[in-house]
């Protein structure tokens, strides 16, 4: 891909100069088999070690909301 095209497929992005600078994001990755979290900075670092467990089966919505917050307690 040329740095043209780069730029073209970007040009839609914009950034808001008055929005609050996050120090630590919480990346959370739903899979069929696992559920992983870690922090990270704003540009994509990670700061925490990733934490991972198995997705649940049957992976009904409040299955899963609680396996993600036993998951997050651990890094908070």
């Amino acid at each position: 891909m040329s740095t043209e095209s780069k730029t073209k497929a970007k040009s839609h992005v914009t950034t808001n100069k008055h929005a609050v600078k996050a120090e630590r994001i919480l990346a959370i990755d739903v899979g069929g088999t696992r559920l992983k979290t870690a922090i990270i900075s704003e540009g994509g670092e990670m700061k925490t070690k990733r934490v991972r467990v198995a997705t649940p089966h049957p992976a009904k919505p409040d299955a899963v909301v609680s396996a993600l917050f036993e998951l997050i307690a651990p890094i908070r």
